[in-house]
Formats: C-alpha cells, sequence, structure tokens
C-alpha cells in the first residue's frame, strides 16, 4: 500500500509540474507555428533541457534508493519532494502573460496543451502501474528516475498532441480555404497579401485605418513564411497613398 501511495503522489507531482511547464514550452511551439521539426531544432539549439525537475527526481530517487530497507520515509520523502515539484512549477513565469510575445491560447493552442496533457498523465500513471506489476523492487525509487525522462521529454508530449489533432485540423483549414475561395469567387476584392511570422495583425491595422466604402474587402491570408526584416508596415504604408482601396476584414485564416 505504501508504495502505491508512492508511485501515485509522484505521478501527481509530475502532471502537475506539467501543467506549467508544458505551457512554457508550448508558447515556442506557437512561434514555430506548430511545425515540429522547427520546434526540435529550437530545443536543440538553445538547450532547453529540463534541469531543476530533472534535478529533485534524481536526488529524491538516489536518496530513497539508498534508504531501502534502513529508513521508511519513502513516501513522505516522495510527497515533499512532489511538492517542491509544484512550488517551481507555481514560481515559474506564466507564458501567457510574461514575455516579448506571449502564449496566445487559441483554440487550437488549448487543443495541443489539453491532449498533451491527457496523454502524458495516462503514460506517467501506465509506467507507475508496470512498475508495480513487474514487482520490481523499490518501485518508488526507481519511478523518481523515470520522471527524469518525462520531465526531459515535455516538448515531445507537445508534439504528440499536435499529431494526434492533426487530421482535424487539416479538415478546418481545408474548409476554410474552401470559404475563402468561395468568398473570392463572388466579391472579386483587391487583394493585399500580408505574410511573415510577427507584425501580420499591427500591419492589418495600419492597412485598416484608411478604410474606404463598407462593401469593398481586403482579404487578409495568415501563411506561415518567415519575415526577415519585419519590414511589412513600411511596404504597405507608402501603397495607402495610391491604392482606391477599402479595407474590411475576412476572418478566414490559414496558419
Amino acid at each position: 500500500m505504501s508504495d502505491l501511495l508512492s508511485i501515485l503522489v509522484i505521478a501527481t507531482g509530475s502532471v502537475l509540474f506539467f501543467v506549467r511547464r508544458g505551457l512554457r514550452y508550448l508558447r515556442y511551439f506557437q512561434q514555430e507555428e506548430y511545425n515540429p521539426t522547427r520546434f526540435a531544432n529550437w530545443f536543440f539549439e538553445k538547450r532547453a533541457f529540463d534541469r531543476r525537475g530533472s534535478a529533485i527526481a534524481l536526488l529524491t530517487w538516489a536518496v530513497t534508493l539508498l534508504s531501502q530497507g534502513r529508513l521508511p520515509f519513502t513516501l513522505p520523502l516522495s510527497l515533499v519532494a512532489a511538492v517542491v515539484l509544484v512550488v517551481i512549477a507555481l514560481r515559474e513565469e506564466d507564458p501567457c502573460i510574461v514575455g516579448k510575445l506571449t502564449l496566445k491560447m487559441t483554440e487550437r493552442a488549448t487543443w495541443i496543451y489539453r491532449t498533451a496533457l491527457v496523454v502524458y498523465t495516462l503514460i506517467v500513471l501506465l509506467a507507475g502501474v508496470g512498475l508495480l506489476l513487474a514487482s520490481v523492487p523499490a518501485a518508488p525509487s526507481w519511478f523518481w528516475l523515470v520522471q527524469v525522462f518525462f520531465f526531459q521529454t515535455t516538448p515531445a508530449w507537445l508534439i504528440v498532441g499536435n499529431a494526434l489533432l492533426w487530421p482535424n485540423e487539416k479538415s478546418r483549414q481545408a474548409g476554410f480555404i474552401k470559404e475563402a475561395e468561395s468568398i473570392l469567387g463572388q466579391v472579386d476584392p483587391f487583394v493585399i497579401g500580408i505574410t511573415g511570422s510577427y507584425g501580420k495583425t499591427s500591419t492589418w491595422n495600419v492597412v485598416n485605418q484608411p478604410s474606404g466604402p463598407p462593401e469593398v474587402s481586403t482579404l487578409l491570408w495568415e501563411l506561415p513564411v518567415k519575415s526577415g526584416n519585419g519590414s511589412s508596415q513600411n511596404i504597405i504604408s507608402p501603397l495607402l497613398k495610391w491604392l482606391p482601396i477599402g479595407v474590411g476584414r475576412f476572418s478566414g485564416f490559414v496558419s
């Protein structure tokens, strides 16, 4: 019973640690436009490995393993370590508030996060139950060592969540494209395409200032194209002096 309780305590601490840490990684996944390859490259280039959570897990693993058969404090020590993990997570910055580019919890980002959290929780619990069913000696201690793997692979679970949702997301984007094509065929507007990773909304606001007749529409496409110098506003502003257009906003975006 003590081992089972220890496993549950460890799993709870691990999942709560993921709750905040997953959001921090999700911010950068979003900035890379949910592209797994670019996100993985960012992760290894920046060496964004977990350190604090892994250090707690390794220390607890070592202490509980060495104390087996001597001091029966695996459960209380696991509880303390789990609380420390939660405190570390709570003290970390909220990526939705802090940072030059904050995390935007859009519908897609929310579903990726929730899916990753569910998958992470299930795998963590299965790993703990597996150790118990296999009758591994000092199972809670080894479960702490397993947490190092989970902490280090946090970005991977976001990628998994995105992959699981991709068929539906692809269908949704196809629907946006079809809707956009239909409206374009009916309205036949003068189209300005604004591309780039950053600054599209600000540029649209600049374009929208001198709006003309409401019946004239401008279609804004959001495409995953990197902007080298962020000069969209400098390009668009001079055009406004002579382009006879009114500006409206179409809500079908492709990301």
